[in-house]
């Protein structure tokens, strides 16, 4: 996986994962390395996706450009993860770890701990975390029962809080 910028010789690029340069990846032939930078957080994620749950890796987004990035282990395969997504400093995580109907952890980058992470949102009884996605302020989580009720609900970035969304119709 390699870091090209438009209008620049391919000889040029950055190599950002492969198992040679970066065997603390322990990157496997299945594996498809993938990084994810954001314009609102100081870090930089990889993702090792072979169709499952997401080991994770994490740096900060200054080593982009350096001769060998940093990589530190966030998340392995045992901690379940389906999803995530950064604000900042932190991140959330969709994980079916401890939960079979799904729960949403927030922990910060600063000091990653996912053994004592927030948790934001869970599905309960009959009722599983369905889909997420993010917008510039809130996490949107669709809660959903038989996959044919669907309760919507935000999560405010800034607030911390989590609220239904009031909607008219009930269905998906």
């Amino acid at each position: 996986f390699k870091l090209h910028v438009m209008g620049t010789p391919a000889a040029n690029d950055i190599v950002l994962a492969n198992a040679d340069k970066y065997p603390v990846l322990n990157i496997k032939p299945v594996e498809r390395p993938w990084v994810s930078v954001y314009k609102n957080s100081p870090y930089i994620i990889l993702e090792k996706n072979s169709g499952g749950d997401v080991p994770l890796f994490y740096a900060l987004k200054s080593e982009l450009k350096k001769e060998k990035i940093n990589w530190k282990p966030l998340a392995g395969m045992e901690e379940e993860i389906k999803e995530f997504f950064v604000n900042g400093s932190d991140i959330y995580l969709l994980t079916s770890k401890g939960n079979p109907t799904f729960k949403i952890i927030k922990t910060s980058l600063v000091h990653p701990d996912l053994s004592n992470a927030e948790t934001i949102a869970e599905g309960k009884g009959d009722w599983k975390i369905s889909s997420v996605s993010r917008t510039k302020d809130y996490l949107l989580i669709n809660f959903s029962k038989n996959e044919s009720i669907i309760k919507p609900h935000i999560y405010n970035f800034t607030s911390g809080k989590k609220a239904a969304v009031k909607t008219s119709l009930q269905g998906n």
